[in-house]
């Protein structure tokens, strides 16, 4: 009996020897069977590691590629390795997770395999759950400009193309502007200036600088003058010569004309009369102006 003893010792120590310096690979799977999207996780583990290296297939490769892998984890200390798998099945049918090899140090070791009956709770017509909540991304300011740079670009060329459109028919309805609407908008400025009060307060320069102002663009779109460019003199010898204004319309613009460059460049200061009387000579003339326009227009018609 004492060496049965003996022997069954001896074999007990033997296989405890062995045991303590192999390595033990388990795998594990918590369900075998699931719904198309439920969550399942598969563990890998080895104990009695050793300090060994461990090699498999990287992140989110182990398994096979047609399932959804949700977080692949691995945890390795010196005596023990766990690698955690977090996944799912979008379809339903039988799937197989096949052996897997696993190299330990220099020997290899492979898992067990395993099936997995996946089904489709949804009846028809129904709305699948999605059990993943939708993840917000930050985008930079670049990766913003890349989506939406078109868009913006297109804005840009439509905003230009408006005011473009905007520019053209002012300038049409300004060069096409009959007669009698260029009087009423010269006359709207010139009773604009009268509400200023320059008169009544002796600001003479800024009273002549406006109307002054006023003139020439009604000379300018009335007939057809370049009074906006030319020096006083100059402008007074071109209406001479303008057989579309009359000799007493010519002599208001003179007198005004001359007077607003003393108040400019003499600085005199003419009195409340004085600006008064300009003032109202100007607003007669621009009333009268359509007869030239219309004398003008028949005589040429003749």
């Amino acid at each position: 009996m004492k060496r049965k003893h003996r022997i069954l010792i001896f074999f007990l120590v033997f296989f405890i020897s062995i045991s303590s310096r192999g390595q033990m690979l388990t795998s594990q799977l918590n369900k075998k069977t699931a719904t198309v999207g439920e969550p399942l996780v598969y563990t890998i583990k080895i104990e009695n590691l050793q300090g060994k290296d461990v090699m498999a297939s990287p992140k989110n490769e182990l398994l096979p590629f047609h399932f959804q892998v949700f977080r692949d984890s691995i945890i390795k200390k010196k005596e023990s390795y766990v690698r955690e798998i977090t996944f799912s099945i979008d379809e339903e049918g039988r799937f197989v997770i096949p052996e897997l090899q696993i190299k330990i140090g220099d020997s290899v070791k492979s898992t067990i395999s395993y099936e997995i009956e996946v089904s489709n709770p949804t009846q028809e017509g129904e709305e699948p759950y999605d059990i993943m909540n939708n993840k917000k991304i930050k985008l930079s300011l670049a990766e913003y400009w890349e989506l939406y740079k078109w868009y913006v670009l297109f804005l840009f060329i439509v905003v230009a193309l408006i005011i473009t459109l905007f520019m053209l028919v002012r300038y049409a309805r300004h060069r096409g502007s009959p007669p009698l609407i260029i009087k009423n908008q010269t006359l709207k400025k010139l009773h604009q200036l009268k509400k200023k009060k320059y008169i009544e307060k002796l600001e003479s320069r800024a009273f002549y600088i406006e109307l002054v102002e006023i003139i020439r663009d009604f000379l300018s779109d009335q007939y057809g003058v370049s009074a906006k460019v030319l020096l006083t003199e100059d402008l007074l010898l071109q209406l001479k010569g303008n057989s579309r204004i009359l000799p007493e319309n010519e002599r208001v613009v003179g007198e005004v004309f001359r007077r607003a460059d003393g108040v400019k460049f003499a600085k005199m200061r003419p009195d409340v009369f004085i600006m008064r009387r300009d003032l109202e000579a100007t607003i007669s003339w621009v009333k009268r102006s359509l007869e030239e326009v219309d004398f003008e227009k028949l005589r040429k018609d003749v």
